[in-house]
């Protein structure tokens, strides 16, 4: 793992091993990390993997706050600015990115005094931009900048191949979100757009999203829930052709859910439509019901 701070060869050995062991959430790490903190105060690598294991781990605010500590110290550490940048998306603070990641998107706009950069100072960077973007709705740069990662991935270990396929599934859930078609993925057009996130979340969806959908005028509400459960059995060839994933399987639960919840009489027949739907279609969509 290079990080643009020249080390010698048994030292990269070293931060190779823990980065390792970093990704595999190893309870000792955090010990073995802090005393080569100690023993190597000049390099930023071993902070910026602590930082990482805390992140990992879901100790969110020591990771910020070991992360702000690293950055007073290391100002034009690439990785510690990143993981700035995560810092702001995670707390929706958008507006204060592009004066961290530099308002080009590029990395030599970051950083202008540095002539060149490691390519995985590049991909870390890359990551950050692509979740930006996002967030910002900017589609067709977030699949430029995706592009442009899977070629640096022509050089760079498969590692980093888990990385852009989370960033693929953030950007295909923003465009449902936001009612833009997505290749390959049959999702109809509804009143109410706040019910697409009903084909972004699992069963665990956030009581709140469910609290904000039944403000909405529930007869529009329940004419968009009757589409979606049509839109299972029409599509039903289409939707057993994707990969697996409970995000994009679970809406019927949650149509069906919000029924029993606000529906009357008027709902008896697509209820009894359903029912009514062919065996492999049932066992596809409601068979964990």
């Amino acid at each position: 793992m290079d990080d643009g701070w020249p080390v010698g060869e048994a030292l990269a050995m070293t931060i190779s091993e823990i980065y390792e062991r970093v990704m595999a959430l190893d309870p000792r790490v955090a010990m073995d990390l802090k005393r080569l903190i100690r023993t190597h105060p000049s390099v930023p690598a071993f902070r910026n993997l602590l930082s990482n294991y805390f992140r990992f781990r879901g100790d969110l605010e020591k990771s910020y706050e070991l992360n702000r500590e690293t950055l007073e110290l290391f100002p034009d550490h690439v990785f510690t600015r990143v993981n700035l940048v995560h810092e702001y998306i995670d707390k929706g603070q958008l507006e204060k990115i592009e004066d961290v990641l530099g308002h080009h998107l590029e990395i030599s706009d970051m950083l202008p005094a540095r002539k060149s950069f490691h390519i995985s100072e590049v991909l870390a960077y890359s990551q950050a931009v692509i979740r930006y973007v996002i967030l910002k709705k900017n589609f067709s740069l977030a699949e430029n900048r995706i592009e442009a990662f899977y070629t640096l991935l022509e050089k760079f270990p498969d590692s980093q191949k888990n990385n852009i396929c989370v960033l693929e599934d953030d950007l295909k859930f923003a465009k449902i979100r936001a009612g833009i078609p997505v290749a390959d993925i049959p999702i109809p057009k509804l009143t109410n757009p706040l019910l697409l996130e009903l084909y972004c979340n699992s069963m665990r969806i956030n009581q709140g999203l469910i609290e904000k959908i039944l403000l909405l005028p529930h007869k529009s509400i329940l004419q968009d829930l009757e589409i979606i459960l049509r839109n299972c059995l029409d599509n039903f060839y289409e939707y057993t052709q994707l990969q697996p994933d409970t995000r994009l399987n679970d809406h019927p639960f949650h149509a069906l859910f919000l029924i029993a919840e606000i529906g009357n009489e008027d709902s008896l027949p697509i209820l009894l439509e359903v029912l009514s739907w062919p065996e492999e279609v049932l066992h596809f969509w409601l068979n964990d019901f």
